[in-house]
């Protein structure tokens, strides 16, 4: 390998940030499936706010992921599942 070479994949490793495409994909995943449900136990009645900035932070999540920024779109997935989890739980113990 190149020394050039080299240095254009080490400059795209941190520009991503040990962000996995993989992982992100993983989290992708279960945030979707958090979501629905959470809307299967009525979050939109019990935490529409943590279910409304969860379901806002996956489109944006994939604006990022097609505009081709990974770590960006990352830092959306992450917040989305936390959300999504908040309104799961919320929505659990409020409806009993």
């Amino acid at each position: 390998m190149s020394l050039g070479t080299a240095m254009v994949l080490l400059l795209a490793w941190f520009a991503l940030g040990c962000t996995s495409p993989k992982e992100v994909q993983k989290t992708m995943v279960k945030t979707e499936r958090t979501l629905a449900m959470a809307h299967n136990v009525n979050a939109s009645l019990c935490a529409p706010v943590e279910l409304a900035n969860a379901e806002t932070a996956v489109i944006f999540a994939k604006i990022e992921f097609r505009q081709g920024y990974l770590r960006r779109g990352s830092e959306h997935i992450r917040y989305a599942h936390d959300m999504a989890e908040t309104a799961l739980t919320m929505s659990k113990t409020l409806s009993g």
